[in-house]
């Protein structure tokens, strides 16, 4: 009972920083908007006048480099790179290649 309890609060810990990974990122547009805006008023540049400008350019921009990174085929790439280093997806890609030579073996023993 308590080892289900376990399991569950994992799996729950899990699924929330998966989500906290993916909310990082929006974040870090929000901090970097902060950072511009803080630049430029420094600077002496009327936000009133360009800030909605600036941001609706900023956000054409990311969102061009966002379809770029997908249609490039790097956020693949990165996904694929992940998946190679992570444990778990390793000892199940172990256990396929066991699979696989066994089932060689018995289809060689079979024509033999």
């Amino acid at each position: 009972m308590i080892r289900k309890i376990l399991i569950r609060i994992r799996n729950a810990f899990s699924e929330w920083k998966i989500y906290v990974s993916r909310i990082t990122g929006y974040v870090n547009l929000v901090n970097m908007a902060g950072i511009i805006i803080i630049m430029l008023t420094d600077r002496g540049v009327n936000l009133k006048k360009w800030g909605f400008l600036l941001f609706a350019s900023l956000f054409c921009i990311v969102t061009i480099v966002g379809w770029l990174d997908t249609k490039l085929g790097f956020f693949r790439q990165e996904a694929k790179r992940t998946a190679d280093r992570n444990p778990y997806f390793a000892q199940i890609l172990e256990g396929q290649k066991r699979i696989n030579e066994r089932l060689d073996n018995i289809e060689k023993s079979q024509l033999s």
